[in-house]
């Protein structure tokens, strides 16, 4: 009797309520059924076969296949959605909806709970836009390498009514210690390119340069390995002296760079993290944000294994765990 009072489980269908149509629901019928395989507790397993003789042989035959007609959009918003669902919507650590909302529109105030985004590129600001209403309002920030981004201060949609802060990712940073001695090279950087110790400065201040394959070692080939080491990995590689090392060693620098380009509403003084537009009720307090960001998770939405090492290091170094705080979407 027990057993036939029991609901029916309901299958999980990947249909995006404002997106898909009656056209559309026939595109992307593998993302579909994949995401379905793992919202029912379905399981991946990897094959090995003792001979090279491939399990599946799939053929292309132009004109024939869906996969031109998929808009990318259609994509992005499936994939948006999945995620939604299966992180966003059930973890507690990464939407309380039991808290109180303090971080919608252009709110002085900065809500405790929600999650960073890494990225304010364009793959960062599509997921944001993707994401719907109640998910959007708990980005707390976008965290970035790039100068000129930081420097912009916020991410602004005026369609969306969202303003978001762009700060510089050592300031989700857990471990104290790491989190200082990645600000302090970051400040003291200077800019423009060159070395220090033996060191690409733009490898050791976390730029990314996709174009180009960088170098660490003396220069005469012998000893140089391909791929980047930075202070980051310095900081868990080696003891906290010879980091520090790093950073006193350089010359003087010319300039010193923003973590952010926020101001602080309690001393007009301090440094700021990410600039405005001039308007102090739309200005979040730096102080709050440097107090909260260490302990809210994180989605990169940054390619990997594009930018010889950098961006995995600089990852490793905020202290997330990645499938609890830590996700990719790229």
């Amino acid at each position: 009797y027990q057993q036939q009072q029991q609901q029916p489980t309901t299958a999980y269908k990947l249909v995006h309520p404002q997106y898909d149509t009656n056209e559309t629901l026939r595109l992307a019928e593998d993302l579909r059924l994949f995401y379905a395989h793992l919202q029912s507790n379905g399981r991946l397993k990897l094959l090995r076969t003792a001979t090279n003789v491939p399990l599946v042989t799939y053929r292309h035959t132009p004109n024939m296949t869906q996969s031109s007609r998929t808009p990318r959009k259609l994509l992005l918003q499936l994939r948006t959605k999945a995620f939604e669902d299966a992180v966003l919507l059930k973890d507690k650590r990464w939407i309380d909806n039991t808290k109180s909302d303090n971080n919608s529109g252009n709110n002085d105030t900065i809500s405790s709970d929600g999650f960073i985004v890494w990225g304010a590129g364009r793959d960062g600001k599509e997921f944001v836009k993707s994401l719907r209403t109640e998910c959007r309002k708990k980005v707390v920030a976008f965290v970035d390498v790039d100068e000129k981004k930081i420097n912009l201060g916020y991410y602004v949609n005026k369609d969306l009514d969202i303003r978001i802060p762009i700060v510089h990712f050592s300031l989700a940073v857990k471990d104290s210690d790491v989190r200082r001695t990645l600000q302090k090279d970051w400040a003291e950087g200077g800019s423009g390119g060159g070395s220090c110790n033996g060191f690409d400065k733009d490898a050791i201040l976390g730029r990314i340069d996709k174009g180009r394959q960088k170098r660490v070692g003396d220069g005469n080939g012998s000893d140089d390995a391909v791929g980047v080491e930075t202070l980051s990995e310095k900081v868990f590689g080696d003891t906290e002296k010879e980091s520090k090392a790093i950073v006193s060693d350089c010359p003087p620098p010319s300039k010193r760079r923003k973590l952010h380009n926020i101001s602080s509403s309690s001393s007009s003084s301090r440094k700021n993290i990410h600039r405005g537009n001039g308007d102090a009720n739309q200005s979040c307090d730096i102080h709050q944000l440097e107090k909260i960001l260490p302990n809210l998770p994180v989605v990169v939405c940054v390619a990997m294994y594009r930018t010889n090492g950098v961006l995995e290091r600089n990852v490793r170094s905020v202290g997330r765990t990645e499938g609890q705080d830590l996700w990719h979407f790229s």
